[in-house]
């Protein structure tokens, strides 16, 4: 293997030979040195760091073990008038000796653990031989540091659109979240519903698994999750989409998770938005301007929104936070309305104060039911401790876990209780059940869900219903003018 592992946020600057790779892209330099592709999602470093953290564990254990089960053989003599056994019998001894104990360990029959000779040499060789993990070095853009100033930077990107678009004095909206809520305002993907479930059903291998069995008729979650696989295979109809865009107040800036959308409520068309918010009305022009970000990039987000905050805090009148993780014993799609953030390192408690969650209205339209409770914040998946996670569960009630976004929550609290976000402007926040597909997309459950919470936040927007006129008033019956003369009986 290689010595050195080098871990950068791209790789096409450095020059690397491509290698196969389950985990990441990954290439390899003249030196030998591995170079693996890491993304800026601060967590996604965490999680390939862990497994070789498990590895280098669990080989000292083993290691640990051996020495014990050797000192025993050596402390044991054989009795007397007994024959030693030969050297290679000791050996297959102690071996077996060793991965009973394993088995032990991990909680495993020692058949299972081992099915061949040649799967005991290879495992052997492996836990109990002398590990050298490679040098680790990581890119300086991926440090928190870089991560803060990225985030400082699209703040100032985002804050500059506005006032170019000159939209920094009109009402903002803060949507933290998937951007299926823009999806929900652009007429974009129901002028192409006939042409996306045409190509859904001639493309089978460029669509997610949950079409396997055909597009079918396809509603707005489905519409939703078909184009984002139509965009994925050419980007090119994605540029094509956000130029169209433009002509009806969405602007769209950046790729990927460090994207984010500038939409002008005022111009949106009611008539061709999703078809769920029929009746709906958006507010008169000038109305709120809506700013979409990607919740997932850890620090980054979060020093976004303190950017944001600092700057046109007073001019918020809603902040929505959808955050994707897993919701325990649930599926794809399930909802959680929190009251608490409870984080791993150290059992921090995040409150957010003064949080009002539609959740009459979102359970009017998605299609499962929400539940409330904690949500356990974690840095990476796979330092989950399973009788931790059940002390919490039974302790603070705790129903969900989601990654990395203790900080964003964080922000959001200290603005509040600082004064920085009005208490009039309402706050609320979901942990929604996430599920990706093949084509790197969320499922369409979990996109059902998401669209649930971004059409009951957008009805709280709307204008209000028209007071109904005034009944008409009584008329009075017209007098002729000339006297009448009452009869008496």
């Amino acid at each position: 293997g290689a010595r050195r592992v080098w871990l950068v946020p791209a790789l096409a600057p450095f020059g690397a030979t491509p290698v196969s790779s389950p985990l990441a892209p990954a290439g390899v330099l003249g030196d030998g040195t591995l170079v693996v592709e890491v993304s800026f999602f601060p967590y996604a470093l965490l999680n390939l760091l862990a497994p070789l953290c498990l590895l280098r564990w669990e080989a000292s254990k083993a290691q640990r073990l051996l020495a014990a089960a050797a000192e025993a053989a050596a402390g044991d003599p054989p009795d007397v008038g007994e024959e030693a056994a030969p050297a290679d019998e000791e050996e297959a001894a102690l071996v077996s000796s060793v991965m009973a104990h394993l088995a032990f360990v991990w909680g495993l029959e020692p058949r299972a653990l081992v099915s061949t000779a040649t799967a005991a040499d290879r495992l052997v060789e492996l836990l109990v031989g002398e590990i050298n993990l490679p040098e680790l070095q990581i890119h300086a853009a991926l440090a928190g540091a870089a991560a803060r100033e990225r985030g400082a930077r699209r703040g100032a990107e985002l804050l500059q659109g506005l006032a170019e678009m000159g939209w920094a004095t009109r009402p903002l909206v803060l949507w933290l979240g998937d951007s299926v809520l823009t999806d929900c305002l652009s007429p974009y993907c129901r002028e192409l519903r006939a042409v996306l479930g045409e190509w859904a059903a001639t493309h089978a291998e460029s669509v997610g698994e949950d079409f396997a069995d055909g597009p079918g008729a396809l509603d707005e979650s489905a519409l939703y999750a078909v184009a984002r696989d139509f965009w994925r295979a050419d980007p090119a109809l994605a540029r094509e989409r956000d130029q169209a865009e433009r002509t009806v107040g969405i602007l769209r800036h950046g790729d990927g998770e460090e994207s984010f959308e500038l939409i002008d409520l005022g111009r949106i068309d009611a008539g061709l938005c999703d078809v769920r918010l029929a009746g709906w009305r958006p507010p008169p022009a000038p109305g709120p301007v809506v700013v979409r970000l990607s919740p997932n990039l850890g620090e980054a987000t979060a020093e976004t929104v303190r950017q944001i905050l600092a700057a046109v805090g007073s001019r918020l009148i809603g902040v929505t936070v959808v955050l994707p993780g897993s919701v325990l014993g649930g599926v794809g799609g399930a909802l959680v309305a929190p009251h608490l953030l409870v984080r791993w390192a150290g059992e921090e408690l995040v409150q957010l104060p003064g949080t009002s969650a539609p959740v009459a209205e979102v359970q009017a339209l998605a299609d499962h039911e929400s539940r409330a409770g904690a949500v356990l914040s974690v840095p990476s998946a796979a330092w989950l401790s399973a009788t931790h996670l059940g002390e919490l569960v039974r302790r603070l009630g705790v129903v969900a876990v989601e990654i990395g976004g203790a900080e964003l929550l964080r922000a959001l609290a200290e603005a509040r209780w600082s004064g920085v976000l009005s208490p009039d402007a309402t706050l609320s926040w979901w942990v929604v059940h996430h599920q990706l597909t093949g084509t790197e997309r969320p499922d369409k459950a979990t996109l059902a869900a998401q669209a649930a919470i971004a059409l009951a936040s957008l009805r709280r927007l709307g204008a209000p219903e028209p007071a109904p006129p005034p009944p008409p008033a009584a008329q009075r019956p017209e007098r002729s003018g000339r006297r009448s003369v009452r009869l008496k009986a």
